[in-house]
């Protein structure tokens, strides 16, 4: 592995690039039980000469990213943000109207929760359900709802979308523009539809995914597996959809009317 990492180092340096190896980090990503499997030391993983550090969990892009991609981390991150976003935004709430408000709260906080939602398609029911509550509080903030009065028709008088729903809107939507612009290439290539990998074609076949076979929850969670899955339950006439825009707004319209269940 280290000679590959030389011959990129390299590639790097002929193309005017520097890696940089302090914030170079090496992590082993795996179940718990195969870690406690592991008996022999791990090789150091060196970059131009530098000893790169072993972790438990790093940052990319804003991610916090662990050895094991629970999302424990990231989900109490992004539920920090979004309370102290409402504690600052309390701070002027008697100067600011309700429309003030929920304007706020759609263009300053709840992008706090969109950032790379289709990474966070794994995470555990306790997960979802602590960002959920962190939902709740932006829109009890917006209408003044007490914490023993029901939330739903202030969903509902906000037009917003829970985020379970929102999340697997967003997912369908990247896979809408990796498939529409077969673009990036290594994701693209993962994706096969089934007309290209059975016999018996139909019409469905056309716009349906295969579902490649799958062992692990880790591997059904991931994005290539439920974004497909996702794909699949969505209404023919949404998946014939000229564009993302349409494609997002058919998505919304019919998530709202309960007429697909994301």
């Amino acid at each position: 592995m280290n000679f590959e990492i030389e011959h990129l180092v390299q590639w790097a340096k002929r193309n005017c690039l520097i890696i940089n190896p302090q914030k170079t980090k090496v992590m082993l990503i795996c179940s718990s039980g195969l870690r406690r499997s592991i008996s022999f030391p791990i090789p150091n993983i060196e970059v131009d000469g530098n000893v790169v550090e072993l972790v438990d969990k790093a940052r990319n892009l804003g991610i916090t990213f662990d050895n094991s991609l629970s999302w424990v981390d990231e989900v109490s991150k992004i539920r920090k943000k979004i309370f102290g976003s409402l504690y600052t935004l309390r701070r002027i709430k008697n100067f600011t109207t309700q429309n003030s408000k929920l304007l706020l709260i759609k263009s300053y906080v709840l992008p706090l929760f969109e950032y790379c939602a289709p990474l966070l398609n794994g995470i555990t029911q306790e997960q979802s359900n602590r960002l959920q509550v962190a939902q709740n509080a932006c829109v009890r903030y917006v209408y003044g709802v007490k914490r023993w009065e029901h939330i739903t028709p202030y969903y509902n008088r906000a037009r917003l979308l829970r985020l379970e729903d929102r999340k697997k809107i967003l997912t369908l939507c990247l896979l809408y523009k990796i498939l529409v612009s077969k673009s990036p290439p290594y994701l693209y290539e993962k994706f096969q539809f089934r007309s290209s990998v059975t016999t018996r074609v139909t019409r469905s076949h056309d716009l349906l995914l295969d579902i490649p076979p799958h062992n692990t929850t880790s591997y059904a969670n991931s994005f290539l597996l439920a974004s497909a899955t996702l794909w699949n339950s969505v209404p023919f006439n949404i998946l014939n959809s000229l564009s993302v825009k349409s494609f997002q707004a058919s998505l919304q319209l019919a998530v709202s009317e309960g007429l697909f269940q994301a």
